[in-house]
């Protein structure tokens, strides 16, 4: 697993070292520029991709543009939203968008690093263990 999965990782290296980080050692990008009010020349992912196992989880979930995909693992349900029409992600719109779907799927399956400590499984943090 590469650093950069980890948020934040890729700023506290460039603020400890005054250099930047090659994209062998980490696949992230500081975001130092926004955090000191120059929002121009912040660099930007093409998507956001992130998990959870909380609750409802395993879910998946990828954004990208105005479009943000979530995937219910266990009954492998999707939703899709549109985010600059729909900030409350109130109306679901997958159905009329299957190509966008598609789209962000085929990103979200390619964006997921395999971890043993982070399995997409429904799991109980609150059980002990023996």
């Amino acid at each position: 697993m590469k650093l950069g999965s980890f948020i934040g990782i890729v700023t506290l290296k460039v603020l400890m070292t005054r250099q930047t980080c090659t994209y062998n050692e980490i696949d992230g990008i500081s975001f130092l520029s926004a955090l000191l009010g120059d929002s121009i020349n912040q660099k930007r992912h093409d998507y956001m991709y992130w998990e959870f196992n909380e609750g409802k989880g395993p879910v998946q979930l990828i954004r990208k543009g105005d479009w943000k995909l979530l995937r219910f693992v266990l009954n492998n349900k999707i939703e899709l939203y549109h985010m600059y029409s729909d900030v409350s992600e109130c109306v679901e719109v997958s159905d009329n968008h299957p190509e966008k779907c598609q789209e962000l799927l085929n990103l979200m399956n390619n964006a997921r690093t395999g971890h043993p400590q982070f399995p997409l499984t429904k799991r109980n943090p609150y059980k002990k263990k023996k």
